[in-house]
C-alpha cells in the first residue's frame, strides 16, 4: 500500500492568522490521506494511522492504541483473551478473566438457562449415563398396538391402531385409543403389544407397572378391570376380577372381546 508524503509543514499558526492557499492544500492532503488509503506511487515517511479501504483495515505505524486508563495495546495477537485446548467438540468456558478453555463437561453457575430461538432446544439422544442424577434421554413419537390372545385372533382397526409416547430419561408415558375391526374365536389371556420400549428388567418387583389402560364394551360386564406390565415385557395384560369372581377369572378375558370393543390406554412405566 502506498503512503502519502508531506513536506514543508508549517509551524504553529498565530492567532487570527489567515491560511495561505498552499497551507490549506497541505491540510487538505493530510486529511485525505488520514481517511483513505495512500496514493499509488507516493514515497516518504509513513503516517501514524492509515485507513486501508482496499483491504478493510486500519494500519498503525507505531505506538498502538492508548486507552483511558493509560494502558496501550500494541499487538492484538499477544493480548486480550487467550484460548487453550482443542476447539473440536468442546465447550468454551472462562478459566480466568483472560483465558478460555475447552471442556467436555461444564458447570453452569446461574439461575436460569434460556434458549430463545424458535426450533432450538437441548438434544438428549440416548446418552446412557451411569449417573442416576443425569437426564440423558428425551424423545417422543408414535407406536402401533397389536392385541393378542392365547388362541384365535383379534384384529386391530387400522384407523385406531396408533398411540403416542414421550420418553424422559427412563420414564415412558404412553397413551392412545384403539379399536377392534374383526375377531376369530379369541380366548385366553388378553394382551396389548407394540410398546415403544420394553419395561425395565431388574430383580425388584417395583418395576411392575399397573393401571395403564381400560377396556370398554366387552361382551360381558366384568369387575375390577386392571392392567399389568412385567419386567422386561413389551406388552401388558388386561385382567379382570380376582378371588371370588364367579363369571371370569383374573387372566382369561380374551373371549369377551368383540368388534365393538374399545381399548383406552394412558399411563407410565419405567424402561431399562
Amino acid at each position: 500500500m502506498a503512503q502519502q508524503t508531506f513536506s514543508g509543514v508549517p509551524g504553529a499558526f498565530a492567532a487570527g492568522a489567515v491560511l495561505t492557499a498552499a497551507e490549506q492544500e497541505l491540510i487538505r492532503d493530510f486529511m485525505v490521506a488520514l481517511i483513505k488509503e495512500g496514493m499509488t506511487g507516493d514515497t516518504g515517511e509513513i503516517l501514524p494511522m492509515i485507513m486501508d479501504l482496499t483491504n478493510n483495515r486500519i494500519v498503525l505505524d507505531s505506538g498502538g492504541l492508548e486507552f483511558s486508563d493509560a494502558t496501550t495495546q500494541t499487538t492484538a495477537a499477544t493480548a486480550g483473551i487467550s484460548w487453550s485446548g482443542s476447539t473440536a467438540n468442546g465447550l468454551g468456558t472462562y478459566a480466568s478473566s483472560s483465558s478460555i478453555v475447552s471442556e467436555s463437561t461444564a458447570t453452569y453457575d446461574g439461575t436460569t438457562l434460556a434458549l430463545t430461538t424458535s426450533g432450538g432446544g437441548l438434544k438428549l439422544d440416548g446418552l446412557n449415563s451411569s449417573d442416576a442424577n443425569t437426564l440423558d434421554d428425551y424423545e417422543f413419537g408414535l407406536w402401533t398396538a397389536n392385541i393378542l390372545c392365547d388362541s384365535g385372533s383379534i384384529t386391530v382397526n387400522t384407523s385406531l391402531d396408533t398411540g403416542a409416547y414421550v420418553k424422559i430419561g427412563k420414564l415412558v408415558h404412553i397413551q392412545g385409543q384403539f379399536g377392534v375391526s374383526a375377531i376369530s374365536s379369541p380366548s385366553g389371556t388378553l394382551k396389548m403389544s407394540g410398546l415403544p420400549f420394553a419395561a425395565a428388567s431388574l430383580s425388584e418387583e417395583s418395576d411392575i407397572a399397573v393401571n395403564l389402560g381400560t377396556v370398554n364394551q366387552l361382551t360381558t360386564t366384568v369387575a375390577g378391570l386392571w392392567t399389568k406390565i412385567g419386567q422386561g415385557q413389551s406388552y401388558f395384560d388386561f385382567r379382570a376380577g380376582g378371588k371370588g369372581q364367579s363369571t371370569v377369572d383374573d387372566t382369561t378375558i380374551a373371549d369377551l372381546v368383540d368388534t365393538g370393543t374399545a381399548f383406552y390406554v394412558g399411563g407410565s412405566y419405567r424402561t431399562a
